[in-house]
């Protein structure tokens, strides 16, 4: 992974010394935080699900889609004990991974110690943050390239919405409508974990301050507030996102629970030493991860807000 080279002030660069010359230890730690720690803004859907760690070696991923459960019944005798019936369909899907290559130039290994300056870790850092975004966007939508399904996707449930934009839409009640297009089994009230996810347009109208009632006159939210207000006080539960990868009008809606959906994680983003030549250190930020969507019904997909 790393080996020590102690340079001497006197030592010219050239091919003989740069082809036995690796990251030290603390040249490879910095390199490694900067993949790992790699910005994440705007992407949005890395914590929006829960997790479940998997061997990093596993390459595909086996579980079974619910729908419905069976239900509990009295027990009369210790044989009595009522059926669970599961009405789903085992499911595999590919666990891929997801890697960005950098390299780093040996003579700016021996310049920075030289010098006794950092390296410079900027293609790491820009290879990590490039991973991640690349995870953010297939937790949410299709990806050929890896064959992939995201949220989107694999949600089965939909709403069918009235145009947020309109001056006449009760965003409330569209939020409200939304809600009850989960099925009663994977809610439970106005106290249900919930995420939902918008595209910008929609996302930004839940902060207007009035709308046009039914007699065509523009009037004030309830205590000058916005829609946002209104909605999160109703759902306190309810964690509205922006993601870039929402398309306009659609939205996606689903109970935060490891019983609806996980992100299936092998590996999370770290650097990996690749290899060598007399010229470059060649690395990679990597990562193996893919949702798995275990009750379709309960991921509401939301058209025409």
């Amino acid at each position: 992974m790393y080996e020590m080279v102690n340079l001497k002030d006197n030592d010219v660069l050239g091919i003989g010394q740069t082809d036995s010359i690796f990251f030290s230890e603390d040249e490879y730690k910095a390199i490694r935080q900067e993949v790992i720690e790699a910005p994440e803004e705007g992407l949005n859907l890395l914590d929006a699900f829960p997790i479940r760690e998997v061997a990093k070696s596993l390459k595909h991923y086996k579980y079974t889609t619910l729908d419905k459960y069976g239900d509990a019944g009295i027990i009369v005798s210790p044989g009595d004990f009522p059926a669970l019936t599961l009405d789903g369909s085992e499911a595999s899907i590919r666990i891929p991974m997801k890697a960005i290559s950098y390299a780093i130039e040996k003579d700016d290994i021996v310049n920075s110690r030289l010098l006794g300056a950092p390296l410079d870790t900027t293609y790491a850092r820009v290879a990590g943050e490039r991973v991640k975004k690349l995870q953010d966007e297939c937790l949410y939508t299709k990806s050929t390239v890896f064959g992939t399904q995201g949220i989107y996707g694999q949600g089965t449930g939909a709403f069918s919405g009235t145009n947020w934009t309109t001056a006449t839409t009760d965003i409330y009640d569209q939020v409200r409508l939304w809600i009850q297009e989960i099925p009663i089994a994977y809610r439970n009230g106005n106290s249900t974990n919930m995420r939902m996810f918008l595209e910008g347009t929609q996302y930004s109208e839940l902060f207007k301050r009035t709308w046009e009632n039914s007699t065509g006159s523009t009037e004030g939210l309830s205590g000058n507030g916005t829609w946002w207000d209104i909605i999160t006080k109703a759902y306190p539960n309810l964690v509205i996102q922006e993601t870039q990868w929402a398309t306009t009008a659609t939205g996606v809606l689903y109970p935060f629970s490891a019983n609806v959906a996980e992100r299936v994680m092998g590996i999370p983003v770290q650097n990996v030493e690749l290899k060598q030549d007399v010229f470059i250190v060649k690395a990679a930020a990597i990562g193996r991860d893919v949702l798995a969507v275990y009750a379709p019904t309960a991921v509401v997909k939301a058209s025409g807000i």
